[in-house]
């Protein structure tokens, strides 16, 4: 995201409230981002062991509902099993 030069900021585990304050919950993706060319926001969610990948999904749906005209793509982005516990490399 940061390497794209598309995003104006990008955000690591903060509350969307930052973007808009009348977000309630004040949900806080693992990486969101407001795209330079038209401010919509970006979202990047890494499941944990304990999530399943359709709850993320289902998380990602009410932050976009949320977002409203704000809302850009939302994305699951799982880390192969191979990197747990490693330094994740820089093009996953």
């Amino acid at each position: 995201m940061a390497d794209s030069g598309d995003y104006s900021e990008i955000w690591v585990i903060k509350g969307l409230r930052n973007v808009s304050p009348g977000i309630s919950p004040n949900w806080r993706p693992d990486v969101f981002g407001k795209r330079k060319s038209d401010g919509k926001i970006d979202g990047y969610e890494v499941p944990s062991k304990s999530q399943t990948d359709n709850e993320i999904l289902d998380k990602l749906e009410d932050i976009k509902k949320e977002l409203g005209d704000l809302a850009g793509k939302c994305k699951l982005k799982n880390i192969p099993s191979k990197h747990s516990g490693k330094p994740i490399p820089k093009d996953l």
